[in-house]
């Protein structure tokens, strides 16, 4: 079986359309196919866009980070579809050996390398998720579930839904408990932050301080990014269709 036909097939297991001109990026970090077993890799949509992996080690179920705090993917790629959108969802499926790590640790995050301005979609230390638009030193919008949603050594699906309007947060596909620390201007999406101009899996970097906030002892096993708000069914039936691979 060929690549191609490999790709086509799991699509249809993943409930992914990689016709679909909203899907910016679909990153199954389990497939063992060449192109996602390298330092190189390929996002499975429509634009095929190039990531580099630094450190991060492929298993069958998803990258995996190791303690050392210096592994991350770059994604810088995704941003070329992002760049000008009001609207989005991020979702992916992440597990901890600690589910309260000692730094947050960023899941996905977008940031100027040389500027004030990042979005985040982080754990935090105490087993929380939280996200965040910050932009010209000022934060935008910071929004965080009340309670703690990780287990140590357990898979959950993390999903973050901008229409617009104000942003929410998705466990396992279900809106839980969940408080802005931070509501000025709850609309603000990339479209806001001309300046991004870096994307990364399992650490954010801007401001000129490089990388950081490492995700440490961790597996990621597949990201999605869409360029619209997706409607809350549809991640649940997202879920449905990936949850046997973890």
């Amino acid at each position: 079986m060929s690549v191609a036909t490999k790709w086509i097939k799991n699509r249809a297991i993943a409930n992914i359309d990689e016709k679909d001109p909203s899907l910016v990026f679909y990153l199954p970090l389990h497939y063992p196919y060449s192109d996602m077993t390298g330092s190189t890799i390929y996002s499975y949509d429509r634009y095929r866009r190039s990531c580099t992996v630094f450190g991060v080690v492929w298993t069958p179920q998803g990258r995996r980070w190791d303690a050392t705090g210096d592994d991350y993917i770059n994604i810088n790629s995704a941003l070329t579809s992002l760049a000008a959108t009001t609207k989005g969802t991020w979702m992916a499926w992440v597990k901890l050996d600690d589910a309260t790590p000692a730094d947050s640790t960023g899941t996905i995050t977008f940031g100027d390398t040389d500027g004030l301005a990042t979005m985040q979609f982080i754990i935090t230390t105490t087993g929380k998720i939280r996200a965040l638009v910050y932009r010209g030193g000022a934060m935008k919008w910071d929004l965080s579930t009340d309670n703690a949603v990780l287990s140590d050594g357990v898979w959950i699906h993390i999903t973050l839904i901008q229409n617009a309007v104000s942003p929410v947060i998705l466990i396992n596909g279900v809106q839980v408990t969940q408080t802005f620390a931070t509501s000025t201007v709850k609309s603000e999406w990339f479209a806001a932050s001309p300046g991004l101009d870096n994307g990364r899996i399992g650490c954010n970097n801007y401001n000129s301080a490089g990388n950081a906030q490492y995700i440490r002892n961790a597996n990621v096993g597949e990201i999605v990014l869409s360029n619209r708000n997706y409607f809350i069914p549809e991640v649940q039936n997202y879920i449905l269709a990936t949850k046997w691979r973890y």
